[in-house]
């Protein structure tokens, strides 16, 4: 389930909720919180702690409310890591794709596969391939 959706399930259960014992309240709020918590990152974890552990029944809408806005914030910042990683993914082969063009101007120029290796820092096993590329 995403947490868009627990949201919405929790508000549809504001009414129950709010009568329940205190006791009972704790309770959810423990399973809730074991349910929830282990699925975030360490940043966030103490947050959501706070905000089940300070939480009463007649409360239960801003409880609700903080918990959105907390898992919006991890959802923001996973999209923040996820492009990151992309950019720098994508860095990584432009890089490898510079590598290989060399090589193979290299090759073409006649240089030895060990000078190519050194000259670009690929794997020999790899310039021992662009060169049989060129050569079939």
């Amino acid at each position: 389930m995403g947490h868009r959706e627990l949201i919405r399930r929790l508000k549809k259960l504001i009414g129950v909720l709010k009568k329940l014992t205190p006791d009972e309240f704790k309770q959810i709020m423990t399973w809730l919180k074991n349910a929830v918590r282990p699925k975030m990152p360490k940043y966030l974890q103490k947050k959501v702690d706070r905000i089940l552990e300070v939480s009463n029944p007649w409360e239960v809408e801003i409880m609700i409310t903080n918990l959105e806005l907390t898992l919006d914030e991890m959802k923001r910042e996973a999209f923040r890591e996820g492009k990151m990683k992309g950019k720098m993914e994508g860095k990584m082969e432009g890089k490898m794709e510079g590598k290989v063009e060399v090589a193979m101007a290299a090759l073409k120029k006649g240089l030895s596969a060990d000078v190519v290796a050194e000259i670009t820092g690929l794997p020999g096993e790899t310039v021992l391939k662009l060169k049989n590329q060129l050569e079939n």
